[in-house]
């Protein structure tokens, strides 16, 4: 038993038989009008052949998983770091990364350095801010404005500073001088610092006597006394070039310097 062909694609509208056609069965053919009666059956068995074919496909896609390539099922996800190609991105997922993408800074942002910053540029690349260092040169002379102090440059300051101080007590230690000192005689203080003096004399010879300082070895002023009692001790501050002496000249029991 021969069967009606369904093929092709592209074909007439079904034929309706009219109530002249003859009653002849056979291969149809619309050109010749053979197989009449099969005219109408094959132009619906096409049309059939074509929705089926189409089926298969959906059905297919609805059975398989979807790629880049091959249409199918695909899995929602929520992950927004996923490089998976075979599953498809929630609301949420996108929405995730709208937000990430709204925060963030424009490519076409820059940023520039200003006082004492340099470098900067678009932010389409990565951009370097640098502040450059004072050198404990450039901090000691103080003349420079486009650069920035750290801890060493600091110090170096400090050191400069500290070095030219001729601060009583910095540097200096208490000597006995008890064997190059004597009563009535009138020194210089040639350290180039402020020293501090303390003296006892024995038995200085009654009283109205004085340590005297003078800023020329001329003019004396008197800074304090000496007791008759030979248990007393006077100390007195010299500063830096003057002349210091005792009016007294009795036997020296203590003479010592901060210097």
């Amino acid at each position: 038993m021969a069967e009606i062909d369904d093929s092709g694609d592209v074909f007439p509208a079904v034929y309706q038989l009219a109530t002249t056609d003859p009653g002849i069965g056979g291969p149809p053919n619309d050109v010749t009008g053979d197989g009449t009666l099969n005219r109408p059956l094959r132009h619906l068995a096409q049309r059939t052949a074509w929705i089926k074919t189409r089926l298969d496909v959906l059905i297919l896609a609805g059975t398989q998983a979807a790629s880049t390539v091959v249409a199918g099922i695909v899995q929602l996800s929520d992950s927004v770091s996923s490089t998976a190609t075979d599953k498809a991105a929630t609301a949420n997922a996108v929405k995730v990364v709208q937000d990430n993408a709204n925060s963030r800074v424009p490519q076409s942002r820059s940023v520039s350095g200003g006082g004492l910053v340099t470098g900067g540029g678009a932010l389409g690349s990565d951009r370097t801010l640098t502040v450059n260092a004072a050198s404990p040169a450039d901090a000691v002379a103080g003349t420079r404005a486009d650069v920035a102090m750290t801890p060493l440059s600091t110090k170096a300051v400090l050191d400069d500073r500290l070095a030219g101080i001729s601060a009583l007590g910095v540097g200096q230690s208490w000597q006995n001088m008890i064997g190059s000192r004597a009563g009535g005689v009138s020194y210089q203080n040639t350290t180039g610092k402020p020293i501090m003096a303390a003296v006892k004399l024995n038995n200085p010879g009654g009283g109205g006597h004085y340590v005297q300082v003078s800023a020329d070895g001329v003019t004396w002023v008197n800074v304090a006394s000496i007791s008759q009692n030979e248990y007393d001790c006077t100390s007195f501050i010299v500063p830096a070039s003057h002349h210091y002496r005792t009016t007294a000249a009795g036997d020296v029991a203590l003479w010592s310097e901060l210097r």
